[in-house]
C-alpha cells in the first residue's frame, strides 16, 4: 500500500521537485522515473555533508562557516557556490553523525578539483565540573581562515547531469582540525586537517536526517523524507527527499519514546531518521538504511529525541536499565545522573555502527544516549545508544622526518631531546599534508608515504608499541607553521 502526503504544501512540493528531477508526485511510486526522450540534463544537486571526530580537551567547539564552494577543474573557471552567509555550530555535536549542511541545485555537471570552505570564527569553550563555561578560547585562523580541500580519493570530484551527488567535509577535533599551542605565548593556532569524502565512502559514519514525512510505502516498507532541516541552527538544508528504508532490526519509536508499529507513521508529519546511505537509488532517490527512525517534533537537540552524553554508571540489567554518568554535568538537567531505560528495539552500536548487545557495555563505557525523557518517572526512554568502544587515547609524536622506508611502511623520524624513532604507519592511515596557498589559506592534501620528504616536519598520531616503534593511524606534515614563524 502506498500513502502519499496528506498536505496540498507537500504535494505541490513533490511535483515541483519531480519536474527537475527529484522526488515524487501524489499517486506516483516513490519517485519518478527520468524521460528518457527528454535531452540529459546539465546540471546536478550537490549536498554537503559534515562530520567530526571527538576530543577530550574541549566540550564545544563553536564553529562560523560563512562560504563553501566546489573550483570546476578548469582553472580558469569561477568557483560554484553551494552555500553562502553565516551559521555558527558546535563541531563536536557531529561527533557520532553525519549531518546535511547545505544543498545547491542547478550545479553543473562536471568535474570538479577542490572543495573551498571559509571559515571566519572558532570558538573552544571548556566546561567546568558544574557544567559552566570555564574559559574560551578563540584561536588565530591560519591562512585567514580559507581551506582548499582536495578529495581523500584524490580523483576529481565528478558529477553527471542530473544526478545528486553528496560530498560530506570531515573535521575531526583531535586529528583532523588540530590546535597547538605556539611557542612560549601559550597561544592557539587553528590549522586545519579536513578530510573531503564522496559517495561510496560515506558509509563509514552515521547520518542523522530531520525532515517532513512524504509518502510511505507499507509493504515495502519505506517512506519519503523530504524538507530536510538541519541539525544544528535554523532552516531548511535540502527541500528535495530521501527513502528511509527500514526492516525487521529498525527500531520505530512515537513523540513519547515508546515503539510504535510502521503504520503509526503519517505523511505530512516529522521524524529523524538515522542510518547509513548506501549506494543505490529507488526511483532516482538517494536510500538511507535506517537503524533508528524518531517519530515526532523537532526537540531543542534539533531532531526528534533529546540527546545526553557521559558514562555509563551501571551495567545494563535485565529490563534495560542502567544509570549514566553526565559528562559534561548538567545537560540541562537538574541532577548529574540519569536514569536510562532502553526500548524494546533500540539501537546498541558503536560509532561506525556496529551492533552491540547489552552484555557487551560495562560500566564505564563512554556513551551517548537518544530518546525522550518521561515526565512520570524522570527516566530516559531511549531509543539509542552509541558507544566507545575505542582503546586507549592516541598520543602525538612531533620531529623531522630523517628517512622513510616505503616497503616496510616505516620512518625515521628525529624528535629533538630523544632522537631518532621508529614509526610504523598503518596501511590505512590517512596522511595528510597541509601547504599555504598561492595568493592567501592553506590548502589540505591527503598524499601517500612515497610522496614524504626527508626534512618534513612530522606529526603521528598513535600508540608506543611493544618493540619500541610508536605505530602511527595517521600523519600530518603542516607547512603552514614554518611560514607563520618565519612572518
Amino acid at each position: 500500500m502506498l500513502r502519499t502526503a496528506a498536505t496540498l504544501g507537500i504535494a505541490a512540493m513533490a511535483v515541483l521537485l519531480t519536474a527537475c528531477g527529484g522526488s515524487s508526485s501524489p499517486g506516483d511510486t516513490l519517485g519518478t522515473p527520468p524521460d528518457t526522450s527528454a535531452p540529459p540534463p546539465t546540471t546536478g544537486t550537490v549536498g554537503i555533508l559534515f562530520t567530526d571526530g571527538p576530543t577530550d580537551e574541549f566540550d564545544r567547539i563553536l564553529i562560523t562557516v560563512n562560504e563553501v564552494s566546489l573550483l570546476p577543474a578548469d582553472r580558469d573557471a569561477d568557483p560554484i557556490e553551494i552555500f553562502s552567509g553565516e551559521e555558527t555550530f558546535d563541531l563536536l555535536e557531529l561527533r557520532d553523525f553525519t549531518d546535511f549542511f547545505a544543498v545547491a541545485e542547478e550545479v553543473p555537471a562536471g568535474d570538479y578539483r577542490k572543495v573551498r570552505m571559509r571559515i571566519s570564527n572558532i570558538d573552544l569553550v571548556a566546561l567546568d565540573a558544574d557544567g559552566e563555561v570555564e574559559r574560551v578560547v578563540n584561536p588565530r585562523l591560519t591562512g585567514n581562515g580559507k581551506l582548499d580541500l582536495n578529495p581523500r580519493s584524490g580523483g576529481p570530484i565528478s558529477l553527471e547531469g542530473g544526478e545528486t551527488l553528496l560530498v560530506r567535509l570531515d573535521l575531526d577535533a583531535e586529528k583532523s582540525f588540530l590546535v597547538i599551542r605556539a611557542g612560549a605565548s601559550g597561544q592557539y593556532i587553528f590549522r586545519p586537517v579536513v578530510f573531503v569524502d564522496i559517495e561510496g565512502e560515506l558509509r563509514d559514519r552515521l547520518v542523522r536526517l530531520f525532515g517532513t514525512i512524504g509518502d510511505i510505502d507499507d509493504a515495502e516498507p519505506r517512506f519519503e523524507l523530504c524538507e530536510l532541516q538541519r541539525i544544528q541552527g535554523e532552516g531548511t538544508a535540502w527541500r528535495g527527499c530521501v527513502v528511509i528504508r527500514t526492516d525487521d532490526d529498525t527500531g520505530l519509536f512515537g513523540a513519547d519514546g515508546l515503539p510504535i508499529a510502521f503504520s503509526t507513521l503519517q505523511s505530512g508529519e516529522t521524524a529523524t531518521a538515522i542510518g547509513f546511505f548506501v549506494d543505490e537509488r529507488i526511483d532516482e532517490l538517494r536510500v538511507l538504511d535506517a537503524l533508528v527512525v524518531q517519530y515526532g517534533p523537532r526537540l531543542d537537540s534539533g531532531s526528534s529525541a533529546s540527546r545526553y552524553s557521559g558514562f555509563t554508571n551501571t551495567s545494563i540489567d535485565g529490563s534495560g536499565r542502567f544509570n549514566l554518568l553526565l559528562d559534561p554535568p548538567g545537560q540541562g538537567l537538574a541532577e548529574d545522573t540519569l536514569d536510562v531505560a532502553l526500548q524494546t528495539g533500540a539501537a546498541l552500536i558503536t560509532r561506525e555502527g556496529e551492533r552491540l548487545l547489552a552484555g557487551d557495555i560495562g560500566v564505564g563505557a563512554e556513551v551517548i544516549s537518544e530518546g525522550i525523557l518521561s515526565v512520570g518517572d524522570g527516566e530516559l526512554r531511549a531509543s539509542l545508544l552509541v558507544v566507545n568502544v575505542d582503546g586507549e587515547a592516541e598520543q602525538v609524536l612531533e620531529g623531522t622526518l630523517a628517512s622513510v622506508d616505503v616497503d616496510a611502511r616505516e620512518l625515521t623520524v628525529t624528535v629533538e631531546l630523544e632522537g631518532d624513532r621508529c614509526v610504523r604507519v598503518a596501511e590505512d592511515a590517512d596522511i595528510t599534508r597541509i601547504v599555504p596557498g598561492d595568493d592567501d589559506g592553506t590548502v589540505t592534501d591527503v598524499i601517500s608515504l612515497g610522496d614524504l620528504e626527508e626534512g618534513d616536519p612530522i606529526e603521528a598520531f598513535g600508540l608506543p608499541a611493544f618493540d619500541g616503534c610508536f605505530e602511527a593511524s595517521a600523519i600530518v606534515v603542516d607547512e603552514t607553521q614554518a611560514v607563520d614563524e618565519a612572518a
